[in-house]
């Protein structure tokens, strides 16, 4: 079962997010929100409130759909909600436009990382990282895209060929999120 949940702000009382979760938690969790999210929540403070319960993934999914497209997204120029997708996808199919992702790596430009992340982002890289996935083996880098039948020599080669982010190359083959491109390691 799953619910429908909008954020409002509290200095206009307007919706500012809208959402989806398999129970009254998520609505409640302020962790895992975008940056934009963080910083309305900072400066105004959030209500949630719960639109629906108790209805089917696929249900909520169109519901959240529908939400999203009434009040418009701010990114796109269509609203004012700080939603990074269209809705109905849950927080795995994260699949951002080329716009986007171009703000996305603007905004970290310039941005000085700590040691402690540097030290971390090299050792994922390397493959050697105790993730979410758990170790990777130096030789399991290449990777095979049957919805392209192209195989590549990594997963990031991939995910720029598909237009997609690496981590979903990572969701996929680690059966997280549906392997909608037919992903494996070679």
């Amino acid at each position: 079962m799953a619910i429908v949940y909008r954020h409002w702000r509290k200095d206009k009382n307007e919706v500012f997010y809208v959402g989806i979760g398999k129970g009254d938690s998520r609505a409640f969790d302020f962790r895992n929100r975008s940056n934009v999210w963080k910083g309305i929540k900072k400066r105004t403070g959030v209500d949630v409130e719960i639109v629906a319960r108790d209805l089917d993934w696929a249900t909520a999914c169109e519901l959240e759909t529908l939400m999203i497209q009434e009040y418009g997204r701010f990114d796109l120029g269509t609203g004012r909600l700080v939603n990074m997708t269209d809705g109905g996808d849950g927080t795995l199919n994260f699949f951002p436009s080329k716009e986007t992702r171009e703000k996305m790596r603007n905004s970290a430009l310039g941005k000085k990382k700590s040691e402690q992340a540097r030290l971390k982002t090299s050792e994922a890289r390397k493959g050697c990282g105790n993730g979410m996935f758990g170790k990777i083996p130096h030789n399991a880098s290449k990777v095979y895209c049957g919805y392209l039948d192209k195989e590549f020599n990594s997963a990031t080669a991939c995910a720029k060929e598909l237009g997609i982010s690496q981590s979903h190359i990572s969701y996929m083959m680690a059966g997280k999120t549906e392997n909608i491109y037919n992903i494996s390691r070679i």
